[in-house]
């Protein structure tokens, strides 16, 4: 993948793949779920955007969100 139009070498980027899990469970009453998640799940590093500033010297790069997992709880009136 290329960030910018002329398709500059400092914007490529190759593909990735990012793996995300959600477990949930909800107790018999249906009042209370409990969930957990992990987001990037592997760690995989990569950009969500480039900006092609050569002109200036540099290339701007915008890193993708690392792992974040993370629980939940919630009541159901």
């Amino acid at each position: 993948v290329f960030y910018s139009i002329s398709n500059a070498p400092s914007t490529y980027q190759p593909g990735y793949w990012l793996q995300n899990f959600h477990v949930n469970y909800t107790l018999p009453d249906g009042h209370w779920t409990f969930s957990a998640y992990v987001e990037n799940a592997f760690d995989q590093h990569y950009y969500n955007n480039m900006i092609d500033v050569s002109s200036l010297g540099f290339t701007q790069r915008v890193f993708g969100q690392r792992r974040m997992f993370g629980f939940e709880a919630a009541y159901n009136f």
